[in-house]
């Protein structure tokens, strides 16, 4: 929770304060929406479990908040960020801060506003337990739409078992930024 006077703290949440989990009258939270849903609220901009600044409109078609991957029966997840506005900077990064997907990547395809990852990779490291965070500022970007698919590989290509994630962020202000956590349990 971010007290006014801007120190962190723990605890329950005052009228009018921010904090993840559970919230009084007047606060805002992070967490489940509903599908269709739009929220926002005021954050403190530290680690993967801030909430919104202020300004951020965030609509949720779909919000998942853990997913069990089965690695050895080929399934992966499917990272994808469409951006509306001139430069993106975005990153889906994992637990130890390792940079899964950024701003700094290819559009895929090429010259879009679309950038895709598929997670795991053989190059990369997998642990039991992992949050993997999407965090998302609007210095120069008005929308990002953030999807993310549990995915199998089949005959030469991939089935889609679930669309786990899809949501849009939006913003007009510069200083507005955004998290969105996903626990992967791998199996």
């Amino acid at each position: 929770m971010v007290s006014s006077k801007g120190s962190t703290k723990t605890g329950s949440a005052k009228k009018g304060s921010t904090k993840t989990g559970s919230a009084k009258k007047g606060s805002a939270k992070t967490g489940a929406a509903t599908k269709g849903s739009t929220k926002g609220g005021t954050g403190s901009g530290s680690g993967g479990t801030a909430a919104a600044t202020q300004g951020v409109k965030k609509t949720v078609r779909k919000l998942s908040n853990s997913v069990f991957l089965n690695v050895s029966a080929d399934e992966f997840l499917l990272y994808k960020v469409t951006v509306q506005g001139a430069t993106p900077q975005f990153a889906v990064v994992d637990s130890s801060d390792r940079i899964i997907m950024s701003s700094k990547d290819a559009p895929n395809p090429p010259g879009s506003g679309t950038f895709q990852r598929e997670w795991p990779k053989p190059i990369d490291p997998t642990t039991t337990l992992s949050t993997h965070t999407l965090a998302v500022h609007f210095v120069a970007a008005l929308k990002y739409t953030y999807v993310v698919e549990h995915r199998a590989l089949s005959d030469g290509g991939s089935t889609l078992i679930e669309v786990l994630n899809d949501i849009d962020f939006e913003s007009n202000n510069a200083k507005d930024f955004d998290f969105q956590a996903l626990n992967v349990t791998v199996v």
